[in-house]
């Protein structure tokens, strides 16, 4: 019995010794140009820095050390491109890797996990949704668009730096901020469960439902529907 018990313990040991194996960062940063086509959103689960940029032609590159890149899955779903390391590959320090993407149109763009994604050039989207989930960064310099979604899962952030739109939808669980003090709307509908920041420029009416301490900072004089509970608070500005 001693020796059937040994041999099963051995053979998880090998089982379970090579997805342990981290992997570190070796050798010099090289780039990997994808041939991907047919999407209209982003969702990266990696710890890197991936710029969008709304063009006629697509486009995905990879920079990164090559040991680190190859274990990184990268394929369409539904229409969004996604980007995350394979899921037993235990990732060692490694130079940050940095990803550029192109397509005609943008109508999601999410990131999971402490990555950032940038846009920093305008776009254009009639429903541009903008989802993080974990401790990661959004950030799009201008946006001109009918719909926007924002919704943050953990400490995220999502800003917007100029533009305007007829809508917003926002939610945020947890501790993260949503800025749009920069980007005009004529409607906001703002949900926050936790400790969560929103920051919004509205013209006409903004809907605002708190459960817990968040906050909701407003520029404009819109009709504010609140129903708050805890101690969140709507302050005009």
């Amino acid at each position: 019995m001693k020796t059937v018990i040994f041999s099963l313990l051995c053979a998880a040991v090998l089982f379970v010794t090579p997805s342990c194996n981290k992997i570190s960062g070796d050798g010099p940063v090289v780039s990997q140009k994808l041939n991907i086509t047919g999407f209209t959103g982003i969702y990266a689960g990696i710890d890197g820095d991936v710029y969008f940029t709304q063009d006629s032609v697509f486009k995905v590159e990879i920079v990164g050390q090559s040991n680190i890149i190859s274990h990184i899955q990268t394929y369409v779903e539904n229409g969004v491109l996604q980007m995350h390391f394979e899921p037993l590959a235990n990732i060692g320090r490694h130079t940050r890797v940095t990803a550029y993407v192109s397509a005609p149109s943008a109508y999601n763009l999410g990131i999971n996990g402490s990555g950032t994604l940038k846009v920093l050039q305008p776009i254009i989207s009639s429903d541009l949704s903008l989802k993080v989930n974990g401790s990661g960064d959004i950030y799009v310099a201008q946006l001109t668009g009918t719909n926007l979604y924002g919704n943050i899962s953990g400490s995220g952030n999502i800003n917007i730096g100029a533009g305007s739109v007829r809508n917003e939808s926002l939610q945020i669980s947890g501790s993260g901020t949503i800025d749009l003090f920069n980007i005009y709307a004529r409607t906001v509908d703002s949900r926050t469960s936790g400790s969560g920041t929103t920051k919004v420029n509205v013209n006409d009416d903004l809907t605002v439902n708190i459960s817990g301490s968040g906050d909701v900072y407003c520029m404009g004089n819109p009709s504010v529907h609140s129903s708050i509970s805890g101690s969140g608070k709507v302050v005009h500005y």
